[in-house]
């Protein structure tokens, strides 16, 4: 979406680097006792929760890290994305029913989100928290060919395999491997049950 030149000839939101970051959460009871880490990932648009049921999400099981895998097609993406095992992610900071232009104190001490400080207790807002752990300039990513050839082919699934496996082997030889990434087990039917 950000390099797909859908947005003109620059990147969506001037974008020129991709951040790796080391996200600590810990699942509220409420999930756990239906037996889940993740909650439904949810989307933001400008720091506004637009859904799927922001409300009934956060008032069920507190402000928790939401999740989503490509190949399930929900909440999103509805098509193929042809990126095989990717998952999306959702962290639910303060006021999240506003944007970021309208966000105020007021707000942010009624809806705290789910970030915190130290180790996530997995109380409805102490769930995640996160530490960079390096970043890659766009550039870097493409080495000797143009923005344009590192990006072709955007539904070939070899290609975007290829693609991610750049960005991996960039970060490791920059900052060592990269931790696990656990299972995303949001279970709808579970969730909204």
């Amino acid at each position: 979406e950000v390099v797909s030149g859908a947005y003109g000839t620059t990147d969506k939101f001037g974008i020129t680097r991709i951040l790796r970051l080391k996200v600590q959460m810990r699942a509220t009871q409420p999930l756990l006792d239906k037996g889940m880490h993740f909650g439904v990932r949810v989307a933001f648009d400008s720091g506004k929760c637009t859904g799927p049921s922001c409300e009934f999400d956060w008032s069920t099981y507190g402000y928790n890290v939401g999740c989503n895998n490509f190949g399930s097609y929900y909440p999103f993406p509805k098509d193929d994305t042809h990126y095989g095992g990717g998952i999306w992610y959702s962290l639910p900071g303060k006021c999240a029913s506003m944007d970021y232009l309208s966000k105020d104190s007021q707000c942010n001490a009624q809806e705290p989100g789910g970030k915190c400080a130290g180790t996530p207790t997995g109380t409805g807002n102490c769930t995640w928290n996160y530490e960079p752990a390096g970043e890659l300039r766009l550039e870097e990513l493409y080495g000797s060919s143009s923005k344009e050839e590192f990006w072709a082919n955007p539904s070939d699934d070899s290609a975007n395999q290829r693609k991610v496996q750049a960005a991996r082997d960039l970060f490791e030889a920059k900052y060592g491997k990269d931790s696990p990434v656990p299972e995303c087990d949001f279970d709808k039917a579970k969730f909204f049950r």
